[in-house]
Formats: C-alpha cells, sequence, structure tokens
C-alpha cells in the first residue's frame, strides 16, 4: 500500500482502467448498465454495483495488479448486487427511524395547525407543540449526522469483509471486520480522502460543462463517464486498505487469513486464468521451458 499512494503509484492506480485490453468495452457496458437503471428499475443497477463488488473482493484478496473483471458471471453480479443493496439499507436504517422521530411529530404538528387554523380554533393551544415538535426535529437532524458519521466511517471495512468471505452473514462479524478496520485505520481515511477529492473534482469538471455554450451537451455524457470510473477505483482502493488491515494483523496473528477469506466464487478468476483455462494461453513458465 506504500508504492499504491505515493506519487507514482497514485498516477498508476488511477489510470489502470485505462491500461487494460478491452477496457473501452468493459466501461461501456457498466456506463450502459448505470443508463438502463433509469429505465429498467433496480436490476441494471444491481448488475453494476455487484460489478464493482467483484472487484473490491479481488482487491481484498490480494492481486499484483487492479484488472477489471470479465462481463460473464451475471448471476454472481447481481446476488452481490443485492447484498450490497441490503447491507445499505441496514446501515440507513437506525438514520431513517431517527428522523422518523423527529420529522414525524413536526409535520403532525403542522397538520393540527392547518385543522385548528381552517377551524377557527385557538391557535395558542398548539403553538406549544409545534415549536416542541421543531426542536425534536433539530435534535434528531444533529443526532442523525452524528450517527451516519459514526455507522459510515467503518461501513466500508463492514462492506469489503462481507465480499471477501463471499457471505451476507459475514457483515454481522463486527469483531473480526472492527480489528481490521482498526489495524489500518489511517489507511481507511486516506481512501476516504481520495475518493471525496475525485468525487469532488469530477462534479466540478461537470459543472464548468454545464456552464459553458459549447460544451454543456457534454454534461449530460459526463455522467456516463464519472460514474463507472469513480465506482471501480473507490471500489479497489477500499478493497486494497482491508487488504492492508488484514496484513498487519497477520503479523500478530496468523489466524486472521482463515477468518477473512472465504473459496473463490465461480467466475471470478482473472482474464488470463481464463484464458489459460480454456487453452488459449500457453504456460511459458521456465520450468515447463527447460523440460521442452
Amino acid at each position: 500500500m506504500t508504492d499504491t499512494f505515493s506519487t507514482k503509484g497514485l498516477k498508476a492506480l488511477f489510470s489502470y482502467p485505462f491500461r487494460q485490453p478491452g477496457w473501452e468495452g468493459k466501461l461501456a457496458v457498466l456506463a450502459g448498465l448505470y443508463v438502463a437503471g433509469f429505465i429498467v428499475p433496480v436490476l441494471p443497477w444491481l448488475a453494476a454495483g455487484g460489478y464493482a463488488a467483484e472487484l473490491t473482493r479481488r482487491a481484498a484478496r490480494g492481486g499484483a495488479e487492479p484488472e477489471l473483471p470479465v462481463w460473464q458471471d451475471w448471476g454472481n453480479y447481481l446476488v452481490d448486487g443485492l447484498r450490497l443493496a441490503g447491507a445499505g439499507l441496514l446501515a440507513g436504517l437506525p438514520m431513517l427511524l431517527v428522523f422518523a422521530c423527529g420529522f414525524g411529530p413536526y409535520l403532525m404538528s403542522i397538520f393540527g395547525m392547518f385543522v385548528v387554523d381552517s377551524s377557527g380554533g385557538d391557535m395558542s393551544l398548539i403553538a406549544p407543540v409545534y415549536l416542541s415538535s421543531t426542536l425534536l426535529m433539530i435534535i434528531s437532524v444533529f443526532c442523525g449526522l452524528f450517527l451516519s458519521i459514526g455507522i459510515g466511517v467503518p461501513l466500508p471495512a463492514a462492506i469489503v469483509h462481507m465480499l471477501a468471505k463471499n457471505s451476507f452473514a459475514a457483515l454481522f462479524e463486527a469483531k473480526t471486520w472492527w480489528k481490521i478496520f482498526r489495524a489500518n485505520l489511517g489507511g481507511f481515511m486516506i481512501v476516504f480522502f481520495l475518493v471525496w477529492v475525485t468525487s469532488f473534482l469530477l462534479q466540478m469538471i461537470t459543472q464548468l460543462l454545464v456552464s459553458t455554450l459549447v460544451l454543456c451537451a457534454l454534461a449530460f455524457v459526463a455522467p456516463l463517464v464519472i460514474m463507472p470510473y469513480l465506482s471501480i477505483i473507490s471500489a479497489y482502493l477500499f478493497g486494497q486498505a482491508y487488504r492492508e488491515g488484514v496484513e498487519t494483523l497477520q503479523e500478530t496473528d496468523p489466524a486472521v487469513e482463515a477468518e477473512t477469506t472465504a473459496p473463490q466464487p465461480m467466475g471470478a478468476a482473472s482474464e488470463d486464468e481464463q484464458a489459460r483455462a480454456a487453452g488459449d494461453v500457453t504456460d511459458v513458465s521456465p520450468e515447463r521451458s527447460a523440460e521442452e
């Protein structure tokens, strides 16, 4: 990870999707899924999320170089997409409950004021209820904000652990993924910063396109490039941060490897491995060459 976060390593990391053979087609399919999600509900976005999840899994399990997966394991992509959606729903549920506790009474008090006013009643009777509900709403907003930070910061470690174990139940193995998160806290914070900066810069580019008469048409095309690119970059970065946390823990506890990995899912092999299995790539290792 040290090399990854050097200047040279960052340049290689952010440009890796464009250095691989066939990258145009892979990113085009990913962009097409994002567009299709506005036409066909849910399924395309699940597949797009599952594709990024596969890249995260490969990084978490340790790979020599980041590599864009082949678009072939659609079933696995949909399953991983469902896992991500489920994890996001569970993570957002506590915040929704907090906001509901604040905004529910507030909206009811507004409705009560409308009823009292329309019936010619005494507004002074409902005013204390309105003020109390407003205060409760403000408190719920701040509580929800702090809760979102508390849940959102370690959430990537939990999600990557779920993907590495290839099991939704692994999301609840808090004792394991929390140790990994703490072991590489700085790495995860750096990834958060890099993803935020990259997202901010790409949004600025989109805003500049919108503000120009000549290039404003490109503003509708820019998201088709930005969303796939940002998803695969952040997917790999979080997977590698998780991997470095595992490696840090292994220095004191070798059993961590068994706790954080699962059998490789079908179809998760790299392109070279798939080609070699199909007989398209010849093994030219030194040992085999010497035998020949």
